[in-house]
C-alpha cells in the first residue's frame, strides 16, 4: 500500500470545511492523472479514444483521507502488483516497470518531472503534460501554494506551471513515418507491440486498429510500420502510433531502418509578439497614408515609415 499526500494553500483554505469546488477539482486532477499514469506506463499512451478499460480503473484506484487545516488529501492506493497481479503474473511487460510503483505516484512523478523541466522523461507524455497544465484551476478556485509528498516533498506554485507550459509548446509535432525492423514482441490484449531497428533501439508501439491475426502471422519477422511518430520535449521517439504493417522481404532498406526525428521544433508563438504602441505596429501606418495613392508611390512611402 502507497501513501501520498497533496496538500492545498491559500487564504481562505483552512478550517474543518473545504470549498466543494475546489475540492471536486483536485479530487478530479488526481483521479484522472492516476489513470493517466497507469495506462502510460502499462499501455505506452496515457489517453485512447473509447470507453475506459475496466483495469485502468482498477489499477488507478485509491482511497482519499482529508485531515483538518490547509485541505490535505492524504492517499491511500495500491501499488501494480497488488492492483493488477494477473498483468504481472504473466511477465507482459514492454516497459521496465517497478511492480512497486502506483498509479498516483507515477502521476506525481510525472508531474515533477514536468516542473523541473526534464525533457526526456518517461513518466509524461502529452496527454499528461496538457493535465498538469491545467492544475492552474486549483489556483483559480482559491489555492495559492500547492505541496506533493511523494517520497520528497514538492512545492507547486502557479509560476512554476509555466514551465510545464514551454514543455507543451516545445514539444516537436508527431508526424507520419515509414519504419523497419523485427516485430519483437506483440500483446494481443491491447495490440501493443516492440519493433527492434537498426542499432538495437527497441521501439514501443501501439496498434489499436490492427487485425490481431495479421499481428500474430508477422511474429519474429522483419516488417514495414506506417504510421505517426509521437516525440518527447528533447525530440527523441516516444512511440509509434501504427496504421498499416507490410511484410519486408530480404534486407531492411536503409532509408527505412533509422529512427525517426522531428521535422521541427515547437513555436512559442509568445515568443515572436511584439506589443503595439501609438507609433508601432498598425498605428505606425493608419491616418499617415493618403487614401488614393498610385501603387509605386504606396510602396515608396510605406518602406520609408
Amino acid at each position: 500500500m502507497k501513501k501520498h499526500r497533496f496538500k492545498i494553500e491559500g487564504s481562505d483554505i483552512g478550517g474543518k470545511v473545504a470549498s466543494a469546488s475546489l475540492l471536486r477539482e483536485a479530487l478530479g486532477m488526481l483521479v484522472d492523472g492516476a489513470r493517466m499514469a497507469v495506462r502510460l506506463r502499462l499501455d505506452g499512451k496515457s489517453t485512447s479514444r473509447g470507453t475506459l478499460p475496466a483495469w485502468v480503473e482498477k489499477g488507478a484506484n485509491f482511497g482519499v483521507e482529508v485531515k483538518p487545516g490547509s485541505l490535505v488529501l492524504v492517499t491511500h492506493e495500491k501499488t501494480f502488483e497488488e492492483a493488477l497481479p494477473e498483468r504481472f503474473a504473466q511477465q507482459d511487460m514492454f516497459l521496465e516497470i517497478d511492480p512497486k510503483e502506483s498509479a498516483l505516484g507515477c502521476f506525481f512523478r510525472g508531474m515533477e518531472d514536468a516542473l523541473d523541466g526534464k525533457k526526456d522523461s518517461d513518466y509524461y507524455d502529452e496527454g499528461i503534460i496538457s493535465h498538469v497544465v491545467g492544475v492552474k484551476n486549483l489556483f483559480s478556485r482559491g489555492a495559492d501554494k500547492l505541496t506533493i509528498s511523494n517520497g520528497r516533498d514538492r512545492r507547486v506554485t502557479f509560476e512554476d506551471l509555466k514551465t510545464v507550459e514551454r514543455l507543451k509548446v516545445e514539444t516537436p509535432q508527431a508526424r507520419q513515418v515509414r519504419l523497419a525492423g523485427k516485430l519483437d514482441a506483440i500483446r494481443h490484449h491491447d495490440r501493443m507491440f516492440t519493433l527492434l531497428v537498426e542499432g538495437g533501439h527497441a521501439v514501443r508501439g501501439v496498434a489499436e486498429q490492427a487485425d490481431e491475426n495479421e499481428l500474430a502471422n508477422l511474429w519474429g519477422k522483419n516488417v514495414l510500420v506506417s504510421g505517426l511518430a509521437v516525440f518527447k520535449p528533447a525530440g527523441s521517439l516516444l512511440r509509434v502510433e501504427a496504421a498499416t504493417f507490410q511484410q519486408v522481404e530480404g534486407d531492411i532498406p536503409e532509408l527505412w531502418a533509422k529512427l525517426p526525428t522531428p521535422l521541427e521544433r515547437g513555436t512559442d508563438v509568445r515568443a515572436v509578439r511584439k506589443a503595439q504602441g501609438s507609433r508601432s505596429g498598425v498605428n505606425a501606418i493608419i491616418g499617415r497614408i493618403p487614401d488614393e495613392l498610385p501603387d509605386d508611390e504606396f510602396i515608396a512611402l510605406l518602406e520609408a515609415m
